[in-house]
């Protein structure tokens, strides 16, 4: 039986907690929000939120008093936050994350064979906790914002999978450090083409249709224009999340905090990975942000029937051509 020393024990505890774990992923998260939601403001002509306003209005949350819907189901009103904090951990204790300053091969994560399968349901656990949340509320607004989520995830959750699988075929191995190891050996994903095959001209252009459809995917789950319709504020307030409040309303923008950093960092270790560093890691991941904002403000909102139709008229078919390409391409068939 191993024993593990307790310095040894000690360096992953701080590694879970601090860096490059909750503490690091909460105040990138943040920067990350802050990123969008400035420049957001600044493509619109406004000012914009200051660099401290998510740490701000994370602490006024849980200085408030939680109230609890009194026809509401309460244990899972109760739960749904919790869920989806949950969740969010686990995938970020799951992402290779560079951790040295200068260059040399150093990540930190908890990974196993198959994690990325993993990550995709964790992911879409969230949802479904928001989901669940607006549905325990009873609220109309709440019901409302999760029948839309739900409607939108049915859509989206199935061209997501294929784009991500397709990357791991791509590679051949469905852990994420093994894809993170193979672009610091062979340049980018987005980049790479295969030696020794007549058709070698098509893999960026699979890689390229791949990152449309992963990227279109992502977009609902930051809450970005045009797929924000289920908290589409100016109709149905808050959506599913309505009725919260402080310290449980306080654990869901926890979570998405999480999520700003999470989202913007799984996109580069699929997409443009190969990182030796934390400084360039971060540096992809705020050009990654950027453009999520670019997209936010260049897009009206969708109605629901819209992004329903634009996701299975588009996105499926796309992600269909993209994981058949990438298959091809791992197999050896072309």
């Amino acid at each position: 039986m191993q024993i593990i020393d307790t310095q040894t024990l000690l360096e992953v505890i701080l590694n879970i907690l601090v860096y490059p774990g909750l503490l690091f992923a909460f105040i990138m998260g943040s920067l990350f929000w802050w990123e969008f939601r400035k420049l957001r403001a600044r493509f619109q002509s406004r000012v914009g939120p200051p660099w401290y306003q998510t740490f701000a209005d994370l602490i006024k949350l849980f200085a408030k008093e939680t109230i609890i819907p009194a026809i509401s189901n309460k244990f899972l009103f109760v739960f749904a936050p919790i869920l989806a904090l949950a969740s969010a951990l686990v995938v970020l204790w799951l992402l290779p994350i560079p951790v040295s300053i200068l260059p040399a091969i150093s990540i930190f994560n908890l990974s196993f064979y198959g994690d990325l399968i993993l990550v995709i349901y964790l992911l879409a656990m969230i949802e479904a906790a928001e989901i669940l949340a607006g549905f325990s509320s009873s609220s109309p607004y709440g019901v409302i914002g999760s029948s839309r989520k739900v409607n939108l995830v049915i859509a989206y959750e199935l061209p997501f999978a294929l784009a991500t699988i397709a990357v791991a075929f791509h590679v051949s191995s469905l852990r994420l450090s093994d894809i993170f190891t193979y672009q610091i050996l062979n340049g980018p994903f987005i980049l790479d083409v295969p030696t020794g095959s007549s058709f070698a001209f098509l893999a960026p252009i699979f890689h390229l249709i791949t990152f449309i459809v992963f990227i279109m995917c992502i977009l609902p789950k930051l809450r970005i224009k045009p797929f924000d319709m289920p908290e589409a504020e100016c109709e149905i307030i808050a959506g599913p999340l309505t009725e919260y409040s402080g310290r449980l309303l306080g654990l869901f923008e926890l979570t998405h905090v999480l999520k700003w950093f999470i989202i913007p960092a799984l996109t580069v270790i699929l997409f443009f990975g190969g990182d030796l560093t934390i400084v360039t890691f971060l540096i992809k991941c705020a050009l990654v942000v950027l453009l999520f904002t670019f997209l936010e403000v260049i897009n009206p909102r969708y109605r629901i029937d819209q992004g329903y139709k634009f996701y299975f008229k588009y996105i499926l078919p796309l992600a269909i051509i993209a994981f058949i390409g990438e298959t091809a391409f791992a197999l050896g068939v072309i």
